[in-house]
């Protein structure tokens, strides 16, 4: 199971839609983007739970059927969909991360790949950093 309340701190949720960069999708809730969301849009708390609930199902699932005969306990797979609630599941994909839990590195090989994964647009950003060094702790936890 996913602790929900470790993903909603690294990501902070705004009601009203907004774009995080003037050429950035309208974007609301925990991060939400898509059609129906539009310059002037409005979600309530509930919504923007239930929408981060709904894709943190739908992460979780891809997780787990890219992790193979691997089983994460719960901080784990936390600390693994927050990754790629944060990445993307692309990224995930081609990283050296899951191939180190493919190749059944130790939990310490595995986790000092979260690290490496700190910057936006080629430049460090502190906040990523923050983030990793969380998810890093976790996942050895």
């Amino acid at each position: 199971m996913i602790d929900i309340d470790f993903i909603k701190k690294w990501e902070g949720c705004k009601l009203r839609a907004y774009k995080p960069l003037p050429k950035d999708k309208w974007t609301i809730g925990y991060g939400a983007t898509g059609p129906a969301i539009v310059e002037g849009t409005v979600w309530t708390q509930k919504q923007a739970d239930s929408d981060l609930a709904k894709r943190l199902l739908e992460i979780e699932s891809q997780v787990e059927g890219l992790i193979g005969d691997f089983t994460p306990n719960c901080h784990q797979m936390t600390a693994l969909c927050s990754f790629v609630y944060n990445v993307g599941i692309g990224n995930f994909k081609t990283s050296t991360l899951l191939q180190k839990i493919l190749h059944h590195h130790t939990p310490e090989e595995v986790a000092a790949e979260f690290p490496k994964w700190n910057k936006s647009g080629g430049v460090v950003v502190q906040g990523l950093v923050n983030r990793r060094a969380a998810e890093r702790t976790l996942y050895l936890s």
